[in-house]
């Protein structure tokens, strides 16, 4: 309990906090996508060996 009021009375930490999420969201879309476009450029590399 005093954790979540220490984080409501310093506005500055729950700044921090917001801005590392969002990063760290940013961060996750980012591999998902380099992900995606590696899996597709793998597939697409398979299939023009296949035709």
């Amino acid at each position: 309990m005093c954790c979540i009021f220490l984080q409501a009375a310093s506005p500055s930490h729950a700044n921090a906090q917001k801005l590392f999420i969002f990063h760290y969201t940013c961060l996750q879309m980012k591999m998902q996508i380099l992900s995606v476009l590696h899996s597709l450029s793998v597939s697409g590399k398979i299939f023009l060996k296949l035709k």
